[in-house]
């Protein structure tokens, strides 16, 4: 639309005394020609131009003329796009609208500057590759140049955060400090974050990791990214109103508790307690083990777990962790309190109920200062090796 083109006529004989042409076109709204042949373009569709002899000879050649319509502007919905990698999806799609939407051909192509960085697709689906920018241009496909560009930045989300402790054990007014030891990946543009309390009353924390233990209970301690990713790490925290006593393992005997035999006989050390460990072995062979286990394949066994020096506070509850426990195995779990290491004094009996691996607590009626504690469990002869795993003995003074 809008281009002229004449078009040259040859008159023959060339002796012929007349020579002038009359020309017309079957569709002025959409070709026009003047007395020239010079012929213009209106509008999109087709025209017949004849040049007819003006001499009344009737002769007369044609010129079919189709005007098309061609795209003069390209519009993207966007002309600048954030993606970010580590997201859920990091890929956008862009829609071109082309101007005007009647023109002959509105294909288009896309390209991107730096595919690197940027893809984008033959439908414009545009995908982040790695941090940095790029710009996708979108051209008519007619010839004329019509084109849009669209700027795009390709950020890199935090995808994880490690802390220096996953977990604390804390008495109502102790202070301990978490960190972040480290945020990945290292290309990430905002390696910024906050923490959080999910409960401050039990246990808050400052902005610079600074947790302070205010009262009984459990509270998750949160770091997390800033940019937007949602990733975050956790803390679990446990505040008591008195610092329990806890058996771990491995202990801080670890290096002599080598244990491969079920029918054994050791003794397990936190600090300044110790504990009789009988008829649980650890069978790692090394110092990488992080629990003991009792159940054995060969015959039925009674197993153990007994401080060997009494305990001066009274305790109000144990707390086993029993990271495996198969009840087909074990017939009993029983927790027997005494105020002396023969347990014929002030026996007290605590059945328990366990059903599945997890915290069991056993709680004593009567607590008593200066006790024995000990742990018993009763194996059948299993059918397979360490039915029954426990990591942790928490010998609490409040409930």
């Amino acid at each position: 639309e809008g281009q002229e083109q004449t078009l040259i006529s040859t008159v023959n004989p060339s002796s012929a005394a007349d020579k002038s042409l009359n020309w017309t076109s079957s569709n002025t709204n959409i070709a026009t020609v003047d007395a020239e042949g010079k012929v213009t373009a209106v509008s999109k569709g087709t025209a017949t131009i004849k040049a007819e002899a003006k001499d009344g000879s009737g002769e007369y050649a044609s010129c079919s003329v189709t005007v098309k319509r061609i795209v003069s502007s390209i519009q993207l919905n966007k002309t600048s796009l954030v993606l970010y990698r580590g997201a859920s999806s990091v890929w956008e799609t862009l829609t071109a609208t082309v101007i005007p939407s009647d023109a002959n051909n509105t294909a288009v192509t896309w390209t991107s500057s730096n595919t690197s960085v940027a893809t984008v697709s033959s439908f414009g689906e545009v995908t982040g590759k790695a941090r940095g920018t790029a710009t996708i241009t979108v051209t008519a496909k007619d010839g004329n140049g019509a084109q849009a560009t669209c700027e795009v930045e390709v950020k890199q989300y935090v995808t994880s955060i490690s802390l220096d402790n996953t977990s604390l054990s804390l008495v109502i007014g102790d202070e301990a400090t978490l960190s972040v030891t480290n945020i990945l990946p290292d290309n990430a543009n905002n390696k910024t974050y906050t923490w959080s309390s999910s409960d401050s009353s039990i246990a808050s924390i400052d902005n610079s990791g600074k947790v302070t233990a205010k009262a009984k209970g459990d509270v998750t301690i949160k770091a997390t990214a800033t940019d937007g990713s949602g990733v975050f790490a956790n803390c679990s925290v446990v505040v008591y109103k008195y610092k329990p006593i806890v058996l771990s393992f491995p202990d801080d005997n670890k290096e002599n508790n080598k244990k491969g035999a079920y029918k054994c006989e050791w003794v397990a050390k936190i600090g300044d307690y110790s504990w009789n460990i009988v008829n649980f072995n650890n069978n790692f062979w090394n110092s990488n083990w992080a629990f003991i286990k009792t159940g054995w394949k060969t015959e039925a066994l009674t197993s153990t777990i007994t401080n060997a020096a009494a305990f001066e506070s009274e305790i109000k509850s144990v707390t086993v962790t029993y990271d495996k426990f198969d009840a087909a195995v074990a017939t009993s779990t029983t927790l027997y309190v005494a105020s002396d290491s023969d347990f014929k004094n002030g026996l007290q009996t605590i059945a328990g109920a366990v059903t599945t691996e997890g915290d069991y607590t056993y709680t004593i009626p009567t607590p008593v200062a200066n006790g024995f504690y000990k742990l018993e469990i009763v194996c059948t002869k299993a059918s397979a090796n360490g039915g029954i795993q426990i990591s942790k003995l928490l010998y609490d003074k409040d409930i």
